[in-house]
């Protein structure tokens, strides 16, 4: 009688981050003339749970799973013999021994089942559509895996900078992943930018769970975000020693739009009035201080933080303010309002498709040196800043009925994530995002924004679907920390909290997927507000509520 044993040589790995790195499915090793299979069902915070096929070792399937012990990694349900445990490279050998013949032992390691479709065009959009992953598993993203690391004593500090662990950093022995030199180089600095995007990342975890706590935390940040405003409107944008760092001429008009960014989350769930007259207050410092008419655009800054910074001509000194606040607000504003707000959104629009622009190549330059566009691969001159413009673009056309600002964006987008899609090149059968032509790669922002690009297309033409299944599988899979919580810069890897990473990107790729996949599904779905009056929409999408309760000044709506 022959029997399978599922070993593994299991030294130094940690099992949730290897874990992570295997996705739901079939999977098989091919030892002699035995093909054994399995169905990996579930990847959670304990490990996998795999289903050994009955047609390869008994009569009846098997089920495993793993559990956090470096000695038993997995134990059989059925069967106190069989084992499961991963390597410290996160692979599963299987062994199979033939009790009849001493010594008679074979291994083969765990492979994906391939598919046997290799392009999108192979990929049926009805089956693309039954394999996006469900709202549960959005809900549990932002519950489990986004809460775990943003939930915590440590988080809500709202300091700019924490380990891995989420542990604060002690800078007399700094945790590696904080030590590279552009990153360590303002640990001195509490950036505003970074209070915000968390402002933010607690309300999209309530603005999807219901989750009060995150509410709490959220009005918490703002507190600190509206102390930071000055009288002439501007704010102070890094802080240092409890003071501000740089005089109000010297911040840059990037900085001073991501000042608005929770701002902007706050008042689309609360509405609150004191954060619209702030919003307001600093959207017109801007626009009436850093709008050049011999440039015909913003400027970055007025007076040099850093030298040349006066005279630069940047892409995100206009997209930011569209991104970060312009379109999320603009549908729950006042009417009267509406019209000023009009008129600077399509100001800014105009602005990016007159100077920066590069039709031809269908991209955007990052930056305009001596009256010329950068070249790709140069200073945010890539394909995530590319379809972030195109995305805003399309969103500034739904939002004023502009079929110009539609038909360019929809135009941008389709050509931009055709150009960085990497359909099933990785291994085990993964889809990535590449960030320039020649690259397989992309970082957690720029994955996430031609991700919710491409989720958005799909709303009007469910063919995107296709690129979506296996972008969200690697996400989950490879970006999240199943350890901590949060999210890594790169897949399993980087530092998770610095001057420029918080949890912006990763809080609103779940509340995008969450929004697009229910709608591609024909399926309902529901999303809270701290609120009970007002317009109500989810995130930059124009659905209207089916209904609603309202319940201690909490409403579910339903959309």
């Amino acid at each position: 009688m022959k029997r399978i044993f599922i070993l593994a040589i299991s030294a130094f790995c940690v099992l949730s981050t290897s874990a992570a790195q295997w996705p739901t499915g079939q999977w098989q090793a091919q030892i002699a003339d035995k093909l054994v299979s399995i169905n990996i069902t579930e990847v959670n915070d304990t490990g996998l749970l795999l289903v050994l096929d009955s047609a390869t070792a008994n009569p009846q399937a098997q089920s495993f799973i793993y559990v956090n012990d470096t000695k038993t990694l997995a134990q059989s349900q059925t069967d106190s013999q069989h084992y499961l445990k991963l390597t410290s490279f996160g692979d599963l050998i299987f062994q199979i021994t033939d009790e009849s013949s001493t010594g008679k032992t074979k291994n083969a390691f765990l492979k994906p089942v391939l598919s046997d479709i290799k392009t999108l065009n192979d990929y049926p959009t009805a089956q693309a559509i039954s394999e996006l992953p469900n709202a549960n598993t959005w809900l549990s993203y932002v519950n489990q895996d986004l809460w775990k690391f943003w939930g915590t004593d440590n988080a809500t500090k709202f300091v700019s900078y924490r380990c891995n662990n989420g542990n604060l950093p002690d800078p007399t022995n700094l945790c590696r992943e904080l030590r590279d030199g552009w990153i360590s180089a303002g640990l001195e600095n509490d950036y505003t930018r970074m209070v915000s995007r968390q402002v933010f990342t607690y309300g999209v975890i309530f603005n999807m769970t219901g989750n009060t706590q995150a509410l709490e935390y959220m009005r918490n940040g703002v507190d600190i975000l509206l102390a930071r405003f000055e009288t002439n409107g501007s704010a102070a944008t890094i802080m240092r020693d409890g003071k501000p760092l740089y005089v109000a001429e010297q911040r840059t008009s990037q900085d001073l739009a991501y000042v608005q960014v929770g701002l902007a989350m706050a008042y689309y769930l609360t509405g609150d009035d004191l954060i619209l007259a702030k919003i307001n207050g600093l959207r017109e410092f801007v626009l009436n201080n850093y709008y050049r008419d011999d440039w015909q655009m913003l400027a970055w800054t007025l007076k040099d933080q850093m030298p040349g910074d006066s005279n630069n001509q940047e892409l995100v000194a206009q997209l930011d303010q569209l991104n970060a606040y312009m379109l999320l607000m603009y549908p729950h504003l006042p009417e009267s309002q509406k019209p000023a707000w009009e008129k600077d959104i399509r100001l800014i629009v105009d602005t990016l498709l007159d100077k920066f622009h590069n039709q031809e190549n269908n991209r955007f330059a990052g930056q305009i040196v001596r009256g010329k566009y950068n070249r790709p691969g140069e200073r945010h001159n890539d394909f995530g800043h590319s379809v972030k413009t195109y995305w805003m673009i399309y969103t500034a056309g739904k939002l004023l009925n502009d079929k110009t600002y539609l038909d360019t964006g929809r135009w941008g987008i389709d050509k931009i994530i055709n150009q960085a899609i990497r359909f099933r090149e990785q291994p085990r059968g993964y889809s990535n995002w590449g960030n320039q032509t020649n690259s397989n790669n992309s970082s957690w922002w720029e994955f996430a924004e031609l991700t919710q690009a491409t989720a958005t297309l799909a709303l009007e033409n469910p063919d995107y679907s296709r690129y979506l299944p296996d972008i969200y599988n690697m996400w989950l899979n490879n970006f999240v920390d199943k350890t901590y919580g949060g999210v890594w810069p790169s897949a399993n890897g980087g530092a998770k909290q610095h001057l420029w990473k918080n949890g912006y990107h990763e809080s609103e790729i779940g509340l995008v997927a969450l929004i697009t996949t229910q709608k591609i599904k024909a399926e309902p779905f529901e999303l809270y507000f701290a609120r009970n009056s007002g317009h109500f929409q989810p995130y930059l999408f124009s659905y209207d509520a089916v209904s609603m309760t309202t319940d201690n000044g909490i409403s579910k709506v339903e959309f």
